[in-house]
Order: structure tokens, then C-alpha cells, then sequence
């Protein structure tokens, strides 16, 4: 807010049942004026001078800085140059802190980061029940408030630029591994309209093709032949670059402590370790070792309505990178020769993939200890119950 020329800092203005309290400055008179987000500045006419002077507020909302549309002031005027912005917070409150949706960048949170203010990034998915009536920049940036007052919704993560490094390179890797099955299917396809069929399994389908590349080239056109040779440059091509970042992976491990405490835990390897430190951060971002595993989906979910919850399968929710991993990881310890004794006592009992399952939601639960406590991996240690339990087991 402007008068007669002088910005007034946010802590001299608030907002209560549609009338804006301004506490004027000594020596400060003028006309008043609303810088909203887009640089267009509203005139309000009336003429304040030095006190405390309530204003009616008009055509003003209490919505937050929006795309083309909300308010601001001089003090975070740099914070909202880059468009796609809603800011959840409203006349009145503290400005230090800035309640967003969780689909800004790293470089975007980091600057306002930079600007002196508190982030807290809600999961978008959830902000999206309160954002009735039609879609604009206040009802938007009306939701993202009305969610970040409930306390039961837990606050994204804000990660630095070394997770999200680690983390991009997962995904290049996971990219790259994506085309090099696109393209042995082609391949496989391809060579099936001529006749050829190959066993099911990347190294299964190129050692036979290696084998019988005279019969094959004899039995297609050349047209054909050199396809092949085309997508087998390709497939040599891209096994180079997962190559390369899997051993990018495997340098950023021996420059993390806490990937290397995670990496010593059994059925987590070094993708498995890499990943879950860099979303774990310091792991303050979850309460304890269930809820994380519960946000990777590794927990049943449940239906239910008149006092009657069907329990289901797993939810499957959050990150399917990370549940892969750990389901990996569990299915190589279930299978091993001789597995842990509590394992054997599960497999006797339940089948096989729920066995995986359930371990898969332990791993999840000791990466989150191991990271949240500092710890190393101890494979004698065991739980002791709280001292309330305790007493009441007495």
C-alpha cells in the first residue's frame, strides 16, 4: 500500500470484517494506493493522514499475491516477479511467512528463500477440495489459506539443490531406462511382422538375436536389416548413458553420510539409498517412521461407512520411484536362501507378495529412523517399548 508517495510496511496494516486498518505514519498524507501483483495500482480516493484510520475495503479481497491479480507490498515486491505464483496468506498475517502449493521449483522457493521469508509447501492435491466455485486467482489463492490452517495436513518438504541434483539424476536414469525398453519392444515387434519372434526378457530377446543374426537377415529384407542395426546402435547408445548415471549415483553415495548409513541396511542398494536420503532430508518433514511409510503408499488402505471398515490393499499412493525400490529390495530378502527367522515365520503364514509388502513398509520405517536419528544400521538392535506401555503391560 502506497500513500502520497510513502510505502507502508505490512506490519502497519491489517484486515478485519472487510475494513482495512492502516496505521499511518507521522508526517505521511496523501492519496492511497493497492499495488497489485501485475503492477497495476488501484486508487482509493480517499485521503489518509498520520494515525490509525480505518478504511472500507471495497472492491479489495483478502487473497494473496496471484497471477494478474491480489495484492502486495514494497517488502516482497521481488517475490512475486516470476508468474504462476499463489501465495497463501492474507491481510493480517505474518509476512514472514508464505504458504504455496507444492508445484514450484527449487529456484523459485529458494529465492523467496533468499527475499527472508518462511515456506511452507502444501501438497496440492489437497488444497484442491477447498477451491470451490469458479476457477480464478482468488478463489486459488483462497483455498491454499482456508488448508493451511488445518494442522492435519502435512507440510512438502523443502528440499536443497543437492537433493534435487540426486534426485534429477534418478529420474534421467529412470528416463533413459524407459527408452531402452521402448526400444527393444519396437525391436521385438517389429521383428515379429517378418516372422521372428523373440523370448520375452531385454537380455534374453538380444542374446538370441545375436545368435541367429544370419538367419534372421536372410529371412528379412535389407530394408529391415539395416533397422536393426539402427536400433541396436541405439540400445548400445542409451546403455551408455544409464551407465553414466549410474556411476554418477554411485560417486554422490560416498559424498553423503546418511546414503552410506542407509546403504550398510540389507535390501536397500545404491539406488535405494540415494534416493531415500534425498527425500528424506533430515527427516523432520514426517513424524515418525509409519507415516513415511504410509506417504510411499506401502500401507493398506481402508473403506468404510456406519461403523464397518473394510480393510483393502495397499494404498499405492506418493512416490512409485521409491515404493519400487523398497519392494525390489524386500522381494531379494524374502528370496534369499535363508532368510531372517522373523521373515520364515511370515512366509509360513501369509503369501509371498504381502510378505514383500510388509517388508518393504519395515525398510521404509528404519531409513526414516536411521536418517531422523542419526544412526547407523545395527542388525542385533531391537525396539524397546515406551515407558507408558511398559507400565500398563505391569
Amino acid at each position: 500500500m502506497i500513500i502520497g508517495g510513502t510505502t507502508i510496511a505490512a506490519a502497519n496494516v491489517s484486515w478485519a470484517d472487510d475494513v482495512i486498518t492502516v496505521n499511518v505514519p507521522s508526517g505521511v498524507s496523501g492519496t492511497v494506493e493497492v499495488v497489485h501483483a501485475n503492477g497495476r495500482k488501484s486508487v482509493r480516493g480517499a485521503t489518509l493522514h498520520a494515525g490509525t484510520v480505518n478504511m472500507a475495503a471495497g472492491r479489495v479481497r483478502p487473497v494473496t499475491v496471484g497471477q494478474g491479480g491480489g495484492y502486495d507490498f514494497a517488502s516482497i515486491q521481488a517475490a512475486i516477479d516470476a508468474p504462476r505464483w499463489r501465495l497463501g496468506r492474507a491481510w493480517g498475517q505474518d509476512s514472514d511467512t508464505l504458504k504455496l502449493e507444492s508445484r514450484f521449483s527449487a529456484a523459485t522457493v529458494g529465492r523467496l528463500r533468499d527475499l527472508g521469508h518462511q515456506i511452507e509447501l502444501l501438497p496440492t492435491h489437497q488444497v484442491r477440495p477447498f477451491i470451490s466455485g469458479n476457477k480464478d486467482d482468488a478463489a486459488d489463492a483462497r483455498g491454499i489459506w482456508l488448508a493451511a490452517q488445518h494442522g492435519d495436513i502435512r507440510r512438502v518438504a523443502v528440499k536443497s539443490s543437492e537433493q534435487q541434483a540426486m534426485l534429477s539424476l534418478h529420474r534421467m536414469r529412470t528416463h533413459w531406462v524407459s527408452v531402452r525398453t521402448a526400444t527393444v519392444n519396437a525391436l521385438r515387434g517389429l521383428l515379429y511382422e517378418f516372422g521372428v519372434t523373440l523370448p520375452r526378457g531385454r537380455h534374453s530377446g538380444l542374446r538370441q538375436l545375436a545368435q541367429q543374426r544370419a538367419e534372421i537377415n536372410d529371412a528379412v529384407p535389407a530394408v529391415m536389416v539395416r533397422l536393426v542395426d539402427d536400433q541396436l546402435l541405439a540400445l548400445a547408445d542409451i546403455e551408455r548413458h544409464v551407465q553414466a548415471m549410474e556411476e554418477e549415483i554411485s560417486l554422490m553415495l560416498k559424498s553423503q553420510e546418511s546414503a552410506r548409513r542407509l546403504r550398510d541396511t540389507p535390501g536397500i542398494g545404491v539406488l535405494g539409498a540415494t534416493a531415500l536420503a534425498a527425500t528424506l532430508g533430515d527427516g523432520t518433514s514426517w513424524r515418525n517412521g509409519r507415516e513415511f511409510a504410509c506417504c510411499l503408499g506401502l500401507a493398506p488402505g481402508h473403506r468404510g461407512t456406519g461403523g464397518k471398515v473394510r480393510i483393502g490393499s495397499i494404498s499405492k499412493r506418493g512416490n512409485a520411484y521409491l515404493r519400487t525400490l523398497l519392494i525390489n529390495g524386500a522381494r531379494a530378502l524374502a528370496s534369499r536362501e535363508h532368510p531372517a527367522p522373523w521373515i520364515v515365520a511370515l512366509l509360513g503364514r501369509r503369501p509371498f507378495n504381502v510378505v514383500v509388502v510388509a517388508i518393504a513398509h519395515k525398510l521404509a520405517r528404519i531409513a526414516w529412523a536411521l536418517v531422523a536419528h542419526g544412526r547407523a544400521y545395527e542388525a542385533s538392535w531391537k525396539a524397546s517399548a515406551p515407558p507408558a506401555a511398559s507400565a500398563g503391560a505391569v
